[in-house]
C-alpha cells in the first residue's frame, strides 16, 4: 500500500508540473512587464530633466523653443522604441502562452488520469465457478 500511496503522490506532482509552468509564465510577463515600465519611467524623468534644464539655461524664446524641438526628436525616437520593445514582447508572451495552453492543458488531465487510476482500489479477483 505504501508503493500505491508513494505512486500517487507521484502522479498528483506530474499532474500539477504544468500549473508550476504557467506560475512560472506568469512571473515572468510580470517580470518583463515591470522592466519595460521602468524603461520607460527612466525615459520620462530624463526628459522631465532636460526640459528643466533646456528652460534654465535658454537665452531666448528661439533657443528655448528649439532645444525643445530637439528633446521631442529625442525622446520620440525612444518613445518609438520602447513601443516596438513592448510589442515584441507581447508577441512573445502570447506565443509562450500558447503554447503552454497546447502542452500544459492536456498533460495535466493525462496526469490527473493517471493518479486517480491509481488511487482506484483493485477490484478483487472474481472466482469461477466449477460446473
Amino acid at each position: 500500500m505504501t508503493t500505491q500511496n508513494y505512486d500517487f503522490i507521484g502522479q498528483t506532482k506530474k499532474a500539477f508540473a504544468p500549473l508550476g509552468e504557467f506560475g512560472e509564465l506568469g512571473a515572468e510577463t510580470f517580470e518583463k512587464a515591470v522592466e519595460l515600465q521602468v524603461e520607460l519611467l527612466s525615459d520620462l524623468m530624463d526628459l522631465t530633466a532636460d526640459q528643466f534644464k533646456a528652460a534654465g539655461e535658454a537665452e531666448d524664446v528661439n533657443g528655448y523653443i528649439q532645444e525643445q524641438t530637439r528633446l521631442a526628436k529625442e525622446y520620440t525616437g525612444r518613445a518609438q522604441k520602447r513601443v516596438q520593445a513592448m510589442i515584441e514582447t507581447a508577441t512573445q508572451i502570447q506565443g509562450a502562452y500558447s503554447d503552454w495552453a497546447r502542452g500544459g492543458f492536456e498533460q495535466a488531465r493525462n496526469g490527473f488520469e493517471q493518479a486517480i487510476a491509481q488511487a482506484q482500489p483493485a477490484k478483487p479477483a472474481t472466482k469461477k465457478k466449477a460446473a
